[in-house]
């Protein structure tokens, strides 16, 4: 499913991401059988969340920082429901709620740094021969 244009936030790396999360959502809500599903989108969750502060950071440290510290909460949330699905608990509530997680941060969370992004990224300056 292609990314809606008002997700879009003119990243390109950070934009595919999303487009795949939304993918691994969908094929997460329609599984019989979720776990394998769910730890594709664990996976692939912690490596988009690496990128996208990575990205954030060449252009704002503090929003760098407190967009991880929202990271941090979500990752801890998806672990404790992966948990209580591994102890018994239904796969289908477990992908639903991480399913709305993941949603609810990109829709307000993420699209609030499409200003950021449409920023150029700072290019490292060096000086002159002989002038170091």
């Amino acid at each position: 499913m292609p990314l809606p244009t008002a997700l879009v936030l003119g990243h390109d790396l950070i934009d595919a991401q999303h487009d795949h999360l939304l993918d691994l959502i969908a094929r997460l809500q329609g599984c019989s059988r979720p776990d394998g599903a769910i730890a594709d989108m664990v996976s692939f969750m912690r490596q988009h969340f690496r990128d996208e502060e990575e990205a954030i950071a060449l252009r704002d440290q503090e929003v760098a920082l407190d967009h991880g510290a929202t990271h941090r909460v979500i990752a801890m949330q998806v672990l404790d429901i992966v948990a209580g699905m591994q102890a018994g608990g239904c796969p289908d509530r477990a992908s639903r709620s991480i399913s709305a997680i993941l949603l609810e941060h990109i829709v307000t969370e993420d699209r609030m740094l499409k200003r950021l992004f449409s920023l150029p990224e700072p290019r490292h300056l060096t000086l002159p021969r002989g002038t170091e």
